[in-house]
């Protein structure tokens, strides 16, 4: 959560989950809820949509084993075994970096490794389903980010993405769990979102998560404390 005040403190829970365990903690009625915005203005939505032969799933991570690497890997794995076509692309820095180097010095064929970029945009257009598999999470920027473009999401079924559960072409997995990743992405390889639920997803996101609303909420909070 986010703080605001310098003598007294007034929590900001940034979703739901993170607004209850605010509460929990006994803040009384200074805690709010603010929902965290997709800075997605910035992106070029003129982009071509990439057509695969086949299926790309999208994956970012620094820390492997919070976002659940470990667990996309096992179910790659497990979808090459079974001769089920896939790539996954992962756009990596840091800690992971590392973990993907000590467990596949040579990276096998299903796999392709990428740094982050500043048009990030270009990965989404580039990909057909964002995977999601964190073990914990406030609020998934990226997977907020992957809706808005049009992709199609597969998701760990945590409180920190129990949000999108309002969103269209989403499918969760049990967290933690990389068998139910590997039914969830083999039931997704022949899906595709359409069109209608993507342009749902996209004016949801504007309407609801912009970051012209969230600077109205911090705005009307920080009058609200002022006039306390």
């Amino acid at each position: 959560y986010r703080v605001i005040g310098a003598v007294r403190t007034y929590p900001v829970g940034i979703s739901d989950d993170v607004y209850n365990a605010v509460n929990r903690l006994s803040w009384g009625n200074r805690a709010s809820k603010i929902y965290d915005a997709a800075a997605v203005g910035r992106f070029d939505m003129t982009l071509p949509r990439q057509k695969n032969e086949i299926k790309k799933y999208l994956m970012f991570s620094y820390t492997p084993f919070v976002k659940g690497v470990d667990l996309a890997f096992d179910a790659m794995e497990k979808l090459n075994e079974n001769e089920i076509k896939a790539k996954l692309v992962l756009v990596s820095h840091g800690a992971c970096d590392n973990y993907v180097k000590e467990r596949y010095p040579v990276l096998p064929p299903w796999l392709e490794l990428n740094q982050p970029r500043e048009d990030v945009e270009k990965y989404y257009f580039d990909c057909d389903c964002f995977v999601s598999a964190s073990r914990s999470e406030g609020f998934s920027q990226s997977l907020m980010e992957a809706l808005y473009t049009g992709l199609d999401a597969i998701v760990s079924d945590i409180p920190g993405t129990s949000w999108s559960k309002d969103f269209k072409g989403v499918a969760f997995f049990e967290s933690g769990n990389a068998d139910s990743l590997y039914e969830a992405l083999a039931k997704n390889t022949d899906y595709e979102i359409s069109a209608q639920d993507a342009a749902f997803n996209r004016i949801r996101v504007e309407e609801e998560y912009s970051v012209e609303r969230w600077a109205d909420n911090v705005i009307a909070l920080h009058k609200k404390i002022l006039e306390s």
